[in-house]
């Protein structure tokens, strides 16, 4: 069956932006960041990566310059309404941050950065509008957008506090710093600065889980953003711990 014009407004999103002066390199750049935001937000609605994929109905050469894609189910048990609602899913998401300055479902700290990126690349003298929009909706890619996604992302806080998770990562040159990773499906890690005089403990520590404690700064949400480390603990790994019996062995000595 032949598709309509309908569906494929109802099915697709575009980023555009008017900008006679901007050169098709950095259209292509933020355009990029578009898609990848697209399909993060897809693999975290859907929790699955394979389910639907993502082709391109149009892409401009020139200004104005647009970008369009459309979403494809590639599994019999995803539906239009599914796809649809992926739409409206990633219209919301960058609605709850340009009106309401609030972290958007389905949206990953990656994809938020994402936007950040976008907004850092946008110029004012070259770019006129900028606009994102699916299911026949536009958003303007305000000045709003961009304040609020950033004071989202900014760390609000300090405080004490200790993390778990394994060491990687160290950076000795232009700083003293390491990552840590506490869990699988962290991408980036949390930013850990430590002094001099914990240079040889990190190395050693490298590839292995740690228990740090030091000065946390956090965003509104909580979400950990980097680390002054002031203690470096190497945890036992499992099969050094010791067995029940001999925690119970010890107990009675």
């Amino acid at each position: 069956m032949a598709k309509n014009k309908s569906d494929e407004d109802e099915l697709s999103i575009s980023i555009g932006m008017d900008g006679e002066s901007l050169p098709f390199g950095k259209f292509l750049s933020i355009q990029k960041d578009f898609l990848d935001i697209v399909i993060d937000v897809s693999k975290s609605y859907f929790e699955d990566s394979g389910v639907i994929s993502w082709s391109v109905l149009h892409a401009g050469m020139s200004s104005p310059y647009k970008c369009k894609v459309e979403v494809r189910p590639r599994r019999s048990h995803i539906t239009k309404d599914d796809t649809y609602g992926l739409i409206e899913a990633i219209n919301y998401g960058f609605e709850s941050i340009e009106k309401n300055a609030q972290w958007p479902p389905f949206f990953s700290e990656k994809s938020v950065k994402k936007i950040k990126r976008m907004g850092d690349s946008i110029d004012g003298r070259r770019v006129s509008r900028v606009f994102i929009g699916g299911n026949r909706k536009n958003l303007e890619f305000s000045d709003s957008l961009i304040m609020n996604v950033t004071n989202l992302l900014a760390a609000k806080y300090e405080v004490y506090d200790s993390v778990q998770g394994k060491l990687e990562s160290i950076n000795l040159h232009r700083r003293r710093a390491f990552r840590l990773y506490q869990g699988k499906n962290e991408s980036e890690g949390l930013l850990c600065n430590f002094p001099e005089e914990l240079k040889e403990e990190a190395k050693n520590a490298l590839e292995k889980v740690v228990y740090i404690y030091g000065l946390c700064r956090e965003r509104e949400d909580g979400k950990k953003v980097s680390m002054e480390v002031r203690e470096i603990e190497v945890l036992p790994y499992s099969y050094e711990l010791p067995s029940v019996e001999e925690i119970l062995l010890i107990g009675r000595e």
